[in-house]
Parts: structure tokens; C-alpha cells; sequence
């Protein structure tokens, strides 16, 4: 037997040749890659605009003033240690710049005071002081045992809507010309107002505005005119805003019937009246014995 046989050719299948190909782009990319990751790796040089620095620098500026948790700061406030502290009480609202000075504010710093002084009509509280933004709340901390407020807020004077004029509800936020009109209109239709929250009733005037409006209003309800039911006939009746037609009628009716009212229980028992009406009337109603 012939030990020279010839060797048997290795075939592989197309799935092992694409396989080992595969292999062979994998581990020249492992050699490759860190080559191709230094020569790509420098950092990225991001040139900000004007109006991007200014705003990277605010924010820098508020993140310090939160760590620090205070306000913002003249230079000379930041040793505490070295600031003058008053001797005595004191009232804010009679303290001059010179004062303010001697107290250590800078000469800025206390022309700012004064002028934020001005502008409240005075200081009523504390808590007016640590709003204003030349003062640190470490200073008017140290100041707190000597502080003495001796000016009261004054109260707000508040509007009367039954005398108010268009010009002076116009005044009122949220209330224009046309509803000012609208308002004296409904006004003079009812007799007065006998409450503030008549108001609302006026088309136009929103929920919103009048929860706005509110506080500032007042009533004086002695100002309204009344009616005479012994006295009016049905169309004069019907031309208040809370008595219609019918119900006009059916007081007319009753009273032709009855004779005059005498009080406010008459209304009650005449049939077809409802206590919800009489509710609603009865600051309008008098029952004066007719003409």
C-alpha cells in the first residue's frame, strides 16, 4: 500500500466562509478602533454668544445666592463682625441717609433705602425691610431687637356703590367704561344696591372680576329708594328688576282684593307669591298707605 496519498482537500460551506470574514473584519476593527478613537477624541470648543454668556452668568450669580441663602450684598456687608449695630431703638421711617450711613450702609445703599421708603409711604413691618434689596437679611436680623415701627398701614378706602360715579368705578381693575355704565344703569333700575355682591349681577362683570373687586367695595344701603306697594300700578311695578310682570300683577290683585298691605307677612299669604320673591323685594318694598 502506497504510504504517498495525497491529501484530501478542506472545503468549507458558504455559511463557513461568510462567517470567517465576518471574524476577520471584527478583529481588524479591534486593532484599528483605539488608533481611530485618538485621532477623534479631541473636545468639542463650543463658542457661546454674547447673549448666552450673560445668561450663563445670571444663572451662576442666582445659584450662589441660594447656596449662600441671602440676598444680594454690598461689598462692605460681607463681615458682619465689622458693622457698626445701633445703641438704641430706632424707627425706620425717621431714619436720613446720614443715619443709615452710621449704621454702616454706604452712602448708595442708604439714598436706596430712603427712596424705597418713599415710594411704601413708609415702613409698617419687618418684613418690609428684608425686602428691600440693599439690605441683607443678616443686618436686619442684627438690627431686630431695636427696630420700632410707629406708623400704621392706613386703612384702604373702600368704594360706596351707591354714590359712586362712572369715573370712580372705572377706577376699579377690570372694570371698563361700558361696564361702569352698565352698573349705574342696573343701579338705578333696582333702587340701590342693598348688598356688594349685587354687583355680580351686572352682565359683564365675571366671576373673577368681581372676587377681584370685592374687597374694595362697600354698601351703604340707607341710600336706596323704595317702592310703595299700596301705591304703584303694574307696569310701574314690573319695571324693577326682581318683580316681573306677574308677579306684579299679583300684588296689585292681592291688595285690590285685601286692601293695602300692612307688613311684610301679607305678601306671604297672597297666593302665587313665592317666599323666594319676597325674599328678594322685601329690602325694596314699603307699605306706606296709598295716595
Amino acid at each position: 500500500m502506497s504510504t504517498n496519498a495525497p491529501l484530501k482537500k478542506i472545503k468549507f460551506t458558504r455559511r463557513e466562509k461568510r462567517g470567517s470574514w465576518i471574524l476577520l473584519f471584527l478583529l481588524l476593527v479591534l486593532i484599528l478602533f483605539p488608533k481611530f478613537f485618538k485621532n477623534n477624541s479631541e473636545p468639542i470648543q463650543v463658542v457661546l454668544k454674547e447673549e448666552e454668556i450673560k445668561v450663563k452668568e445670571e444663572f451662576e450669580r442666582k445659584q450662589t445666592n441660594k447656596r449662600t441663602n441671602k440676598k444680594f450684598r454690598y461689598s462692605e456687608d460681607k463681615k458682619s463682625n465689622s458693622r457698626p449695630l445701633p445703641t438704641e431703638p430706632f424707627d425706620p421711617d425717621t431714619m436720613t441717609i446720614t443715619s443709615w450711613q452710621n449704621l454702616g450702609l454706604s452712602e448708595r445703599q442708604s439714598e436706596v433705602l430712603v427712596s424705597y421708603r418713599n415710594r411704601l409711604g413708609g415702613f409698617y413691618n419687618i418684613n418690609q425691610l428684608y425686602d428691600a434689596y440693599v439690605l441683607d437679611s443678616i443686618r436686619v436680623d442684627e438690627w431686630k431687637p431695636f427696630l420700632v415701627f410707629n406708623k400704621k398701614k392706613p386703612v384702604e378706602k373702600k368704594l360706596e356703590i351707591n354714590s359712586a360715579t362712572r369715573e370712580e368705578f372705572m377706577e376699579l381693575k377690570g372694570i371698563g367704561e361700558k361696564l361702569s355704565e352698565r352698573i349705574i344703569t342696573y343701579r338705578e333700575k333696582l333702587g340701590g344696591f342693598v348688598s356688594v355682591e349685587q354687583i355680580a349681577e351686572v352682565y359683564g362683570v365675571s366671576a373673577e372680576t368681581f372676587e377681584k373687586i370685592r374687597p374694595k367695595l362697600r354698601v351703604d344701603a340707607n341710600l336706596i329708594q323704595k317702592l310703595n306697594l299700596n301705591e304703584l300700578d303694574v307696569k310701574t311695578l314690573a319695571q324693577h328688576p326682581y318683580i316681573s310682570y306677574s308677579l306684579a300683577k299679583l300684588i296689585v290683585n292681592y291688595r285690590e282684593q285685601h286692601g293695602p298691605f300692612q307688613k311684610v307677612e301679607d305678601l306671604l299669604n297672597s297666593k302665587g307669591i313665592e317666599p323666594n320673591d319676597v325674599k328678594k323685594i322685601e329690602a325694596y318694598v314699603i307699605f306706606a298707605p296709598g295716595s
